[in-house]
């Protein structure tokens, strides 16, 4: 069963007609299992280039990842860089697609490594009037998570299907 809730909020101010400063916020969790047992919360500033109306690269060097989870001595937060790529599409009438890759890697040399990576595609098809139906694919490696989700490489993956409307 896919468990992920991820909110994330971009800020930025133009220095130039495709480059902002900006300043991200990003927490992810899951909801129904272990609730914020991670979670991840993540704040830093940097700057956001957009080379298409349609996509959106973020680049922040100083970017803080907290972690909240009942087993403090396994997840360690830090300071590191927070990347982040987004492109959405329309394919063809009715069939959109979206990529969305996040990572964040820590400066602090740790074992287990603190550095993660989230990478999702999103495919909708509208089949009636703004009603159809989303396919999401999701793989995330994050060397912490590993020895707690009890999983061999730290990478993890997830689908989603689902009832989509479009406004």
């Amino acid at each position: 069963m896919a468990d992920v809730l991820n909110i994330s909020s971009l800020f930025g101010y133009n220095i130039a007609p495709k480059l902002a400063a900006s300043a991200l916020g990003e927490y992810r969790t899951s909801v129904i299992q272990n609730f914020n047992n991670p979670g991840y919360l993540d704040l830093g500033v940097g700057v956001t280039y957009t080379p298409l109306k349609n996509m959106v690269l973020v680049f922040h060097p100083l970017n803080y990842n907290f972690i909240f989870a009942d087993n403090g001595d396994v997840f360690t937060p830090s300071l590191g860089c927070k990347i982040l790529g987004d492109y959405n599409t329309k394919l063809t009438k009715g069939i959109n697609w979206r990529s969305n890759l996040s990572g964040f890697f820590s400066y602090k040399n740790n074992d287990p490594a603190l550095h993660n990576a989230t990478w999702t595609n999103w495919l909708s098809f509208t089949l009636w009037k703004g009603i159809g139906v989303g396919i999401e694919h999701g793989l995330r490696f994050s060397p912490q998570e590993k020895d707690i989700l009890k999983i061999d490489s730290g990478l993890q993956n997830y689908y989603v299907v689902g009832l989509t409307y479009n406004i």
